[in-house]
């Protein structure tokens, strides 16, 4: 990518950088046109902040994270004539390890916060009434991640051979009815990831959701009258469309009183994920089971048409998600983890049934930078980490 004001021009690589790597570009500058240019120098900025708002009250902090500056030409310096009038300066940072990643969020009631880095070319000018020219370019990194590299290259091993991994799960249960009164029905809705130490980026992530319901109690005499082409609330979903699976960010901002004292507001940004298409689905048959069947697991030895049992109905859904979002951080002005949250619709009022499965370790999963191509090769949406259009924003 570049950004040229007139003759003045700075090149970077389109790349999702990693820290304890370099950074580097070139510098173009046309002397026949600037000829009042007495240096060059490139600067790195990083630099976090955050905005609550207490009322008639702005409570405001920002933080350094990096500023590095370098100068890569003085016309002093220069001891021999040019081959060209146009001058093109390569120059090179190294990114210190430790910075999270960029990331912008706001939140209901007046609450922002934001992790920005830029690169930053300025070509000073002599002469009391001329301007410095600066031209910025916005930059996205994620912190070293060897742990995560090794997850990602083990998960993509495990995709390949087939092998089953060690789930981690969560499950939610439900009541729910038709209408505002009767018997209530059963819903369940069960989500499995594998047990990693921390999810890396751009890899695909296998998950199962199964969702069983059972239906109010019914006699044997019914349920063998019942039309096979006829639904049985609540009914289990059949396709994905009708899933929402969901990454929420909870992003919590130290914030201090007008006397001064620490307290903590969160902010939660729930974003949908990126489903991996031809994930299979699985929607067993409808089985009538016994009440005490339900209870004992064994079979009834005389069965009879008032015996009461359920309907009972299963669907499961298998495929992969994958992350792009700022791996997991923590600095002294906020912190951000992850929750996955599966929504499963229900005919009904309120009805819809939400599970949430508790934090989990986001990380890079990379130890050097990533260049475009090799970007939209790992991740189908070809972004960095989410980041809304106004962080790319030029900064004049």
């Amino acid at each position: 990518m570049a950004a040229s004001p007139r003759s003045f021009t700075l090149h970077l690589a389109h790349a999702l950088y990693v820290t304890g790597s370099p950074l580097e570009g070139i510098v173009e500058l046309d002397l026949r046109r600037e000829e009042h240019v007495q240096e060059v120098h490139v600067e790195l900025r990083g630099t976090a902040r955050t905005d609550i708002n207490q009322g008639d009250v702005w409570d405001s902090h920002n933080l350094c994270l990096v500023h590095g500056t370098i100068s890569v030409w003085s016309r002093d310096g220069a001891t021999s004539k040019l081959p060209s009038d146009t001058l093109r300066i390569s120059f090179r940072f190294d990114i210190p390890d430790g910075l999270p990643p960029p990331c912008i969020y706001h939140g209901i009631g007046g609450l922002f916060s934001t992790i920005r880095y830029t690169v930053t070319a300025v070509a000073v000018r002599s002469g009391a009434f001329r301007s410095n020219r600066r031209i910025s370019l916005p930059i996205a990194m994620v912190p070293r991640d060897p742990v995560g590299l090794e997850v990602r290259q083990a998960l993509t091993a495990m995709t390949t051979s087939g092998i089953v991994p060690s789930w981690r799960t969560d499950r939610v249960q439900q009541q729910v009815r038709r209408g505002l009164w009767g018997t209530h029905a059963t819903a369940l809705v069960e989500l499995h990831i594998p047990n990693l130490a921390t999810y890396p980026l751009f890899t695909p992530i296998p998950f199962v959701i199964k969702i069983r319901t059972i239906s109010v109690p019914i006699t044997r005499a019914k349920a063998a009258a019942y039309p096979e082409d006829r639904p049985v609330f609540p009914q289990t979903p059949t396709s994905y469309e009708q899933l929402e699976l969901k990454i929420r960010h909870l992003v919590t901002l130290k914030a201090k009183t007008i006397n001064m004292k620490e307290y903590w507001e969160r902010i939660k940004d729930t974003r949908p994920l990126d489903l991996y298409r031809g994930g299979a689905v699985n929607v067993s048959p409808r089985q009538w089971i016994p009440l005490s069947s339900q209870v004992s697991h064994q079979t009834t030895k005389d069965p009879s048409p008032d015996e009461k049992g359920s309907w009972i109905q299963e669907a499961t859904f298998r495929s992969a998600f994958c992350l792009d979002c700022p791996p997991t951080f923590e600095i002294d002005l906020m912190k951000c983890g992850f929750t996955l949250i599966v929504n499963v619709p229900f005919p009904g009022l309120r009805n819809d049934l939400s599970l949430e499965m508790g934090l989990m370790n986001v990380s890079s999963g990379l130890k050097a930078p990533l260049f475009h191509d090799r970007v939209s090769d790992l991740q189908p949406a070809g972004t960095y980490l989410g980041l809304p259009a106004r962080y790319w924003d030029l900064c004049e």
